[in-house]
């Protein structure tokens, strides 16, 4: 009788166990599909088992034409380097930028569109600026006299995935104090930007398995999950959706000039991506 009773207690640990990951998992694809339109965005999914972890993916994203020279995309591997707050290093692929004021009100920088984070390495855009050139990961400031100024250095840093902590959508710290090296051969392609790498239609078909297996363990639906049941039977109509979602995105952006006065000077906005 003891035997079948520490039996019976094992089973039910491990049931509740089971429940427990499997829900953890759904946790983390909700995040993920919840950021499957977020620059940058590095999903958990498992590519090798078809699931959701507690690894970071750093697969390559789809790049998409964003229309400024302030939009900078990473081809492979590597991050950008930012500042976040209280002097926290952190890491991005996020790149869509933004010129903003620095430290003082005479000098522009370089910064991550969404936060306004500014890039670890300094890049100082002068007065006058029309439009930016990138020549390896050297940046450089055309002027209205068509002088060509260096700005700085657009640098690319490798990170091991094992490191990464999830800060907040596509912005990463490190554990450990992690002493990051840039690639010296890295590529950067001006004027698009990295989609998030989130394979949407795995992930809810994942999502519709898991809440299956949590039904058959006496697990009730909520709300949330009987949106993942709706999009799964209406995956044609997200996908039609993300797409007039992106075609508006890149037709508001495309083709616009407009002046914008930053310290006496007019800077044109067809180029550059101002804040």
């Amino acid at each position: 009788m003891k035997k079948l009773s520490v039996f019976v207690l094992l089973f039910v640990s491990f049931n509740i166990y089971a429940i427990d990951v499997l829900f953890n998992e759904y946790c983390i694809l909700y995040n993920d599909l919840v950021n499957f339109d977020t620059f940058g965005y590095k999903s958990s999914w498992d590519i090798n088992n078809n699931k959701g972890s507690d690894v970071i993916n750093l697969s390559q994203g789809a790049l998409t034409r964003y229309g400024f020279d302030t939009s900078f995309a990473i081809l492979k591997e590597g991050f950008f380097k930012i500042k976040l707050e209280n002097d926290i290093i952190g890491y991005t692929r996020y790149g869509d930028f933004h010129i903003g004021f620095g430290d003082s009100e005479s000098e522009f920088t370089l910064k991550t569109g969404r936060y306004g984070y500014k890039l670890y390495d300094p890049v100082i855009i002068p007065n006058g600026t029309v439009n930016l050139k990138l020549e390896i990961n050297t940046l450089y400031a055309i002027l209205f006299d068509d002088t060509k100024v260096k700005v700085g250095e657009l640098n690319v840093y490798e990170i091991d995935e094992k490191m990464l902590i999830r800060y907040k959508d596509s912005i990463f710290i490190t554990s450990n104090n992690y002493d990051s090296k840039i690639i010296k051969d890295s590529r950067i392609q001006i004027g698009f930007v990295e989609m998030s790498n989130v394979d949407v239609v795995g992930t809810l078909i994942r999502m519709y398995i898991i809440l299956c297996e949590l039904k058959n363990n006496g697990y009730n639906y909520d709300t949330k999950a009987q949106i993942i049941l709706m999009l799964i039977n209406n995956i044609p109509i997200l996908n039609e959706l993300s797409m007039v979602k992106m075609k508006l995105s890149n037709d508001q952006q495309q083709g616009q000039i407009m002046l914008v006065d930053f310290g006496g000077y007019n800077l044109l906005k067809n180029n550059l991506n101002f804040y």
